[in-house]
Formats: C-alpha cells, sequence, structure tokens
C-alpha cells in the first residue's frame, strides 16, 4: 500500500526593488599625519626688547589712555561728592552748636 502525499509548493515572494541611486561617491585619501618631533626651541626671529610702532601700539596707547581719563573722571567725581557731605555735615555742626534760648513764663 503505497501511498504518496501531495506536495504543495508555495509561490516565493521577491522583496519591492528600491531605487538604486546613480550618483557614485568618491572616496578622498586622507593626509597622513606628520611623525611626532621633540620639542625644540625656535630660533629668535628679532630681539625681545626691540620697539616698533605698529597698529598694535596704537591701539594700546588709545585704550591705555581712555582707561586713564577715565579713572581721572571717577577720581574728580569722588572728590567733589566728598565735599559736598563735608559741607553738608559743617552745616549740621553749626546748627548743632547753635544755641536759642527759652523763655519762661
Amino acid at each position: 500500500m503505497a501511498t504518496s502525499k501531495a506536495v504543495k509548493k508555495t509561490a516565493t515572494k521577491k522583496a519591492p526593488t528600491r531605487p538604486v541611486s546613480k550618483t557614485k561617491v568618491k572616496h578622498v585619501a586622507k593626509a597622513k599625519k606628520p611623525a611626532m618631533r621633540s620639542f625644540a626651541p625656535a630660533p629668535a626671529s628679532e630681539p625681545f626688547m626691540t620697539f616698533r610702532l605698529t597698529n598694535q601700539t596704537l591701539y594700546w596707547a588709545i585704550l591705555a589712555a581712555f582707561v586713564l581719563v577715565l579713572g581721572i573722571w571717577v577720581t574728580v567725581i569722588s572728590v567733589r561728592v566728598q565735599h559736598i557731605y563735608d559741607t553738608i555735615d559743617a552745616t549740621n555742626a553749626q546748627a548743632d552748636a547753635l544755641v536759642i534760648p527759652m523763655e519762661k513764663s
């Protein structure tokens, strides 16, 4: 007794196709890093105490003058305010020293 089994074949589904990009990717080789070198002092290009007038010299001179003028201005204002306080104290001292006689009835 031979029984034969029927074998069913299922249809295989294909994955949907994706659009293929037509632009090519270019790979650029990276530059190699220079080899490590030991530290060495650079030769002095000009002496340290050399004086030259440059734009930076002008900018620093203007900045220094501006700071000095602001410092003098604040000091003058402080002296004026202190003078006002001294005048008020002198006026109050004169008022306290003034004796007004009281009349008895």
